[in-house]
């Protein structure tokens, strides 16, 4: 079994593993009840082999080879040993991937938020990003991305900390940004109104809601303006978390290829990469040597999907398909008539929305720069 300490310093455990010794310990003792060597196998890894063999498989771009390079395992045990890995580190993915809830976190969140741009309520930046996956054996039309690769679109939601606080990884690459946070428990819990007053930045691609403000399209003025320019500053920081989430995990990064998993092992990847972000941001361990932030192509995202949004015309849902998003009311072998009247309430639950969020940023804009 490996000694991280004693065997690499920190600055080889991050560029091979991406995380210090002590953090790779914390995994060691975090999962060690579900990583346990298993007794039906010859050649046992310990928990440590596991760790470093996962960490080394989703920090490199060429998976599999470079962790049997790294660790000494072959290829079929180290995709094994990932599956072991990403088995018993996404049950824990809650005590790491926390929206604000409590008074207290929730006052620290917007503070932190306000210091950027002076935006006040905000408890989160929202974005949607791009995966690559190998082409699915089953509905691959569904998993052509709007750059005709073969992806998973992921939502997450960053704090200006750069934590991921909520991330929702199952929606294949067609899928618009709008119609994933439609069909998101975060937007339910802000209809039920768990975070009043509290509100969320997301861009062109998102519906403008009392709880969700996006930029103007079509901005007059300087107080308009200035508030645009307002809320870019401040969103950014969820590219900002996407890019570093990428750099550090380069399973996920376009340069480093196509997941050679099913879609749901690569949501299973995606979860368990932004938990160990979350471990790297808290405990303050910076990028590899070498290694720096790239926010361009998430930037060439967000402006592709403004320019999509703005086509459409309707605040980010695509088509009748978009506001017709199973729940239980649609589910199964409902009546037609019955998924016209859903579909009918949804539009103008989605109207009234739109109304009332406009309402909140105009106000909003009105006490900023009125």
């Amino acid at each position: 079994s490996k000694d991280f300490s004693k065997a690499l310093d920190d600055r080889v455990c991050i560029q091979r593993y991406r995380l210090t010794a002590d953090a790779m310990y914390h995994l060691c003792d975090l999962l060690r009840g579900s990583l346990g060597a298993s007794q039906n196998t010859n050649f046992a890894l310990s928990v440590p082999d596991k760790v470093s063999t996962a960490l080394a498989i989703l920090a490199s771009g060429s998976f599999q080879r470079f962790a049997a390079q790294t660790t000494g395992v072959g290829q079929s045990t180290a995709s094994r040993v990932l599956g072991q890995f990403l088995e018993a580190l996404i049950p824990h993915t809650p005590d790491y991937i926390t929206f604000p809830t409590d008074p207290s976190t929730q006052g620290q969140t917007m503070r932190d938020f306000l210091e950027i741009a002076n935006i006040p309520q905000v408890l989160g930046a929202v974005d949607g990003t791009y995966v690559n996956i190998k082409k699915p054996a089953q509905d691959s039309h569904t998993f052509v991305n709007r750059h005709r690769t073969y992806a998973m679109n992921m939502m997450v939601v960053s704090s200006a900390r750069l934590e991921f606080t909520d991330v929702l990884a199952r929606f294949p690459g067609s899928s618009h940004d709008s119609s994933v946070w439609s069909q998101s428990a975060l937007l339910r819990r802000f209809r039920r109104g768990e975070f009043t007053p509290g509100w969320l930045l997301g861009d062109h691609s998102y519906p403008l809601q009392p709880w969700l403000l996006t930029p103007l399209a079509h901005p007059e003025g300087d107080a308009e303006l200035q508030y645009n320019h307002a809320h870019k500053r401040t969103r950014s920081v969820v590219e900002r978390a996407v890019s570093l989430l990428k750099m550090r995990w380069q399973c996920l990064h376009a340069s480093g290829g196509t997941l050679q998993y099913s879609p749901e092992k690569v949501n299973r990847i995606f979860v368990a990469c932004c938990v160990l972000h979350n471990i790297a941001i808290r405990r303050g361990i910076p990028l590899p040597e070498g290694l720096d932030v790239d926010e361009e192509n998430e930037t060439d995202l967000e402006e592709a999907a403004e320019d999509s949004s703005r086509e459409l015309g309707t605040a980010g849902y695509t088509s009748l398909e978009d506001l017709e998003e199973t729940d239980e009311e649609t589910e199964g072998t409902a009546p037609l008539r019955q998924v016209r009247q859903a579909c009918r309430r949804r539009a103008l639950r989605h109207r009234v929305e739109k109304q009332r969020g406009r309402t909140v940023r105009a106000r909003l804009i009105q006490e900023m720069f009125g």
